[in-house]
């Protein structure tokens, strides 16, 4: 019989390393098999917004379609998926979401990038102010942790915003057309 400690708020960490490494499994076990069932393909390489759509239709079909989910692809150094998290489920028109919960599990998971998605249940890919603050805040942290946020994609059957493509500057990216803008002299006063 193991001795207790006399501290009752200690806890014995010596199982947490097997509990994550389970719930690792479990999460690419459960990713392999929905995209298998889905394609009868292993699609494990995140190469397009096609590739990205395709991963989500299987994920989202898996969830509730009255309500938000904010969910993480895990993506290795080869843009191939390890895995993905949902991060938490909200009402029918928002979601909270706690970056803490997002990094932990993308570090857990051994990330070396990321992609944020989530639903609207309206069927109105459009993006909110919320989205787009909690975007540029999670690429901020994840910059800090040297994690690239690749994208935050809002997803609806019938379209899919990617907020990478519609406002590249938050992501740090240079927008082409504000820069053929200022080079073009007919433009300029």
């Amino acid at each position: 019989m193991k001795k207790r400690s006399k501290v009752p708020y200690v806890r014995d960490l010596t199982n947490v390393q097997t509990v994550y490494t389970a719930r690792l499994r479990t999460l690419r076990v459960k990713l392999r098999t929905a995209l298998a069932t889905a394609t009868d393909v292993e699609l494990l390489t995140i190469s397009s917004k096609a590739d990205l759509t395709q991963v989500l239709e299987v994920i989202f079909a898996t969830l509730d379609d009255d309500q938000e989910h904010f969910i993480i692809l895990i993506l290795n150094a080869a843009n191939e998926l390890i895995g993905y998290k949902v991060i938490a489920s909200g009402a029918q028109d928002h979601v909270h979401i706690d970056p803490k919960q997002v990094f932990r599990n993308a570090l857990l998971l051994g990330a070396n990038s990321i992609i944020l998605a989530h639903n609207h249940p309206s069927g109105k890919a459009t993006p909110s102010a919320q989205d787009i603050a909690l975007t540029g805040q999670l690429r901020i942290g994840g910059e800090l942790l040297h994690l690239s946020v690749l994208d935050h994609l809002i997803y609806t059957k019938k379209e899919q915003i990617s907020l990478r493509d519609c406002m590249p500057a938050l992501f740090g990216d240079r927008d082409p057309a504000a820069e053929s803008e200022t080079k073009d002299p007919s433009k300029q006063q």
